[in-house]
Parts: C-alpha cells; structure tokens; sequence
C-alpha cells in the first residue's frame, strides 16, 4: 500500500513537472515571438517604411526622371516625416542609400497632398524647374562638405557647401527656398540664400582647425 502511495506521489510530481516545464517552455516561445514581432516592426515601420509607399516613391522618381533605371535608384529609406508648413500635411525625408559614397548622403523631398505623393522641386533663380538632390556629409579630411536644413517653421529649405584646398575652384555657397505648397515648389529666395550663406560659411570658417587653415585662405581669409 505504501509502495503504491509512494508511485502515485512520484508520478504526481513527475506529472507536474511536466506541466511545469511545458508552461515554461511555452512562455519562452511567446516572448521569443513577440521580440521578433517588436524587431520586425521596428524594421519595417523605421529603416524600411511601408512597401507600398517605397514603390510609389520609386514611380515618382522615374516619372520625373526619364533617364534613369529602376536599378539606378537602389534602396531607399523614409528617414523622417516632416511638417513644413505645420499643417497636419506631412512631407517626406527620402535617404537614396546606394548614392553618395561613405562619407555623404543624399536625399529627396517628397509632399503628400490629398493622399497622392509628388517629388518637391526647385524653381531656380532662373525660373527653371529641377529636381533637387540634398546633400550632407564631407570628405578630403575636412576640405569640402555639404549640409542642408528643413526649417518648418518659416517653410524654408536650404543646402550649403563648401570645397577649400587653397586653389581656384574654392567656394562657399549656400541657396535657400520657400516652400510653395500649393504648386510643390521650393521657389528660390535671394535674400534668403544671401542670409543663410552668410551663417553657414561664418559657421564653417570659425571651426576650421589649425591643420586645415592653410587650405581655407580663400573663402575665410583671416576669418579663422
């Protein structure tokens, strides 16, 4: 009778810690499951975007650049979304990955207007209409670099570079636009460029390192 007790409680405990460890090992599939859901949405939703919108991006830069492939274009990724005119209506920060090399990065400004995506341009101050690349990065240890800004509170974009190897083709600029919703322009502003390429080349000079200085002679005289 004892003996027979004992084999029940034995197998009771057994039984349990069957129930135990299924339960356990149960737990740590859900949780390993919802860690690759969490990851995964983080890719999707962060570095991938959404596939539908990422191919309507790509149909946007080939109807309004005909002379490229699909396969030109590479990756891309939806850095940010941005309110250039604090409106609810959003825009678009597109990084082209594949363009740009290792030191620089390039992108393109996409509106949403009504639920239709259109690539923003630019009105030169010539009144041309172009497709605008905005770089940011720099190279040659320092000696040349780009840089742009989104200011949604004023509805303002501007890029700016510089290139200083203390030869003839030196330069600072930079050119700025506001934004014209209505018409999904970026309409050139020469007061504007004016004022911010004053800052940005101010900026540049005053944090040229004393190893560089000879190669900003140009563009910063003794503004070092």
């Amino acid at each position: 009778m004892k003996s027979t007790d004992y084999n029940q409680h034995k197998k009771r405990k057994y039984e349990l810690f069957k129930i135990i460890t299924l339960s356990i090992f149960f737990v740590i599939e859900i949780l390993f499951f919802i860690i690759f859901f969490m990851l995964f949405w983080q890719s999707f939703t962060k570095n991938k975007g959404n596939p539908f919108l990422i191919g309507e991006i790509k149909k946007e830069i080939l109807n309004n650049i005909p002379t490229w492939k699909e396969e030109q274009i590479g990756e891309i990724k939806i850095e940010k979304e941005i309110d250039l005119y604090q409106d609810q209506e959003k825009e678009l920060l597109v990084r082209l990955a594949d363009w740009g090399g290792a030191a620089v990065d390039v992108y393109l400004l996409f509106q949403i207007k009504n639920n239709k995506l259109k690539l923003i341009k630019t009105k030169t101050e010539d009144n041309k209409i172009n497709t605008m690349f905005l770089s940011q990065g720099s190279g040659g240890a320092g000696r040349y670099g780009f840089d742009f800004q989104i200011l949604p509170e004023q509805g303002i974009v501007y890029q700016a570079n510089y290139y200083a190897y203390n030869s003839t083709g030196d330069s600072c600029s930079a050119v700025a636009y506001f934004f014209d919703k209505e018409n999904g322009l970026l309409i050139y502003d020469k007061n504007l460029s004016k004022k911010y390429q004053k800052e940005y080349c101010t900026e540049i000079c005053k944090n040229v390192t004393n190893e560089l200085k000879e190669y900003f002679v140009k563009i910063c005289g003794n503004n070092q």
